[in-house]
């Protein structure tokens, strides 16, 4: 009997050994066990694994944030009708490393300006580390990992942007003029400061070092309450270009998702989200690259008012990123997961262990086609490219069935116009439908539109000209290659040549011995095994 519970109890460990977290999905910073609330009260904390796609999910993994080196804990609500705001997550810029910030403070306790701040870290096996610490003003903002995950950037009220070693109890105050960060975002090297205004500013160069300065400011407009923001890159020149913004407004009536582009030096709004019951208290977001479309994936804290509605873990979809407009209809959010009672959804990343996905991929400018008499031309042109490795040409009959022609190399990474040609030189006879498949150096890939070209060989590709008084030209196209005749005749049906000759695959250029017996009309015909090419001429 005591060997067989060894046994269960083993087998037991080696399960929780083995658990972790799985790539590319959504790790939601979870606070309340249902347990009922008081307000201002602590609550424990957890993060919950869900799918990137599928309604009304239950949690397909759970970390409870808890180590045995500082307790941690967060706050719901503040009363009955307000929500806790603070205490954001952030995924380090490799991806391997989750910060949330909390309390050092038991389950139903209270916060006040000498409760220690904690920072946890977990990595993609869901092992936690709470041994950073801040001291300073509640209540505990935010927290991001920086690569690597050997330390930490964490806001807390009035306190500046803090850069701390993990498993320290030190931080720098690096920059003091930020002193209301309710987010972070690093990308490419930067640190973006979302700052529950109209302004989002940016330090360069990651800083470890006290006083250093904001390197400018990003400034949007039509939002007054920015909480967090996802940054996408879509020219491929190492800098966001898209932005979408949390907004969970100065009341639960004006919340929403915000889109704005950059076009010029002018960060343009390209449209808002807000949906009531659904988008009220957005909070936070982020998101990926998935072909042309960006997939953002939001939390809500929901609304404790009437009519109460409960967090919840939303999907928004936006296609061709690049160019879209975002709107109530047709970027309804999909509800992935709804809160339990007595429990919010605080903030949104993807898992430890997930790869970043904020480049769009080539930007493909246009894509035409046209008949030429030795083939159809095929070109085309981007207006950026981010790991471009080739394009593969493909070809069909009936738009449906589609075959690989040809393959031309890419660019790799370009910021500027590059233009590219292809030959078809066996197209069919009739309407063709070409499509372009993309394909980074990591296998991934991307389809065009399909353009269609008319080669209609027996109507056009027949040219005769006289070359002198004794010899006659021809020019044509020809979809195989074989045996041909050639026929002359007279308005009235008199043959007045006969011939035969062999035509190769594409253009062809004959000269014919013809010396009419009179000026005048002449119809003349090749035909092939599968084609018949007709023209007049005079001669």
């Amino acid at each position: 009997m005591k060997k067989q519970l060894l046994m269960i109890l083993l087998c037991a460990l080696a399960l929780k050994a083995s658990a972790q977290f799985t790539a590319n999905r959504l790790a939601v910073y979870r606070i309340g066990d249902g347990t009922a609330l008081t307000n201002n009260r602590t609550s424990a904390v957890f993060l919950d694994e869900y799918l990137t796609s599928g309604a009304n999910q239950t949690a397909a993994y759970t970390v409870p944030v808890t180590d045995g080196n500082n307790r941690f804990t967060g706050i719901i609500r503040t009363s009955n009708t307000v929500f806790q705001l603070e205490g954001m997550s952030g995924l380090s810029p490799d991806g391997n490393h989750l910060a949330i910030i909390g309390y050092d403070q038991t389950t139903n306790g209270t916060v006040d300006d000498n409760t220690v701040k904690v920072v946890g870290l977990i990595n993609a096996q869901g092992v936690v580390n709470t041994s950073t610490t801040l001291t300073g003003r509640s209540p505990a903002r935010a927290a991001i990992a920086l690569p690597g995950g050997n330390a930490v950037y964490s806001s807390i009220l009035q306190g500046g942007i803090r850069y701390s070693i993990v498993g320290t109890s030190t931080s720098v105050e690096v920059n003091t003029n930020v002193s209301n960060a309710r987010s972070f975002t690093i990308f490419n090297n930067t640190l973006y400061c979302a700052n529950n205004s109209t302004q989002v500013p940016y330090l360069n160069n990651l800083p470890t070092a006290s006083g250093t300065p904001t390197s400018g400011n990003i400034n949007l407009t039509g939002i007054s309450n920015v909480n967090q923001i996802a940054l996408f890159d879509s020219d491929g020149d190492g800098t966001p270009n898209i932005i979408y913004a949390a907004n969970d407004g100065a009341n639960l009536a004006d919340a929403g998702l915000h889109k704005f582009v950059l076009e010029g030096n002018i960060w343009t709004a390209k449209g808002f989200i807000k949906i009531a019951g659904i988008t009220d208290g957005l909070k936070s977001v982020t998101g990926k690259v998935s072909g042309a479309d960006i997939e953002l994936y939001a939390t809500t804290l929901g609304n404790l008012g009437s009519p109460k509605v409960a967090s919840q873990l939303l999907k928004i979809t936006d296609a061709n990123a690049a160019s879209s407009m975002i709107n109530n209809t047709d970027n309804v959010p999909l509800v992935l997961a709804t809160a339990a009672n007595n429990t919010i959804f605080r903030s949104v990343t993807f898992t430890p262990g997930t790869a970043p996905e904020t480049t769009l991929p080539v930007k493909l400018v246009s894509f035409k086609g046209q008949k030429k008499l030795n083939g159809i031309s095929l070109n085309w042109n981007t207006a950026a490219e981010t790991n471009n490795a080739y394009f593969e040409i493909w070809r069909s009959k009936d738009s449906e069935h589609f075959s690989k022609i040809g393959q031309l190399k890419g660019k790799g990474n370009s910021t500027t116009n590059q233009f590219y040609t292809f030959m078809d030189h066996s197209p069919q006879s009739g309407t063709n439908y070409y499509q372009l498949e993309q394909v980074d150096f990591d296998g991934k890939r991307e389809k065009s539109n399909v353009i269609a070209i008319n080669f209609d060989l027996q109507q056009t590709q027949l040219k005769v000209w006289a070359a002198n008084p004794q010899t006659l030209n021809l020019s044509f196209n020809s979809s195989q290659h074989g045996a041909a005749q050639i026929l002359i005749a007279d308005l009235n049906g008199k043959k007045i040549y006969h011939g035969k000759t062999i035509v190769s695959l594409g253009t062809n250029e004959i000269s014919l011995p013809f010396a009419p017996p009179q000026q005048g009309l002449y119809m003349i015909s090749i035909t092939t095994s599968n084609e018949v090419l007709n023209a007049k001429f005079l001669k």
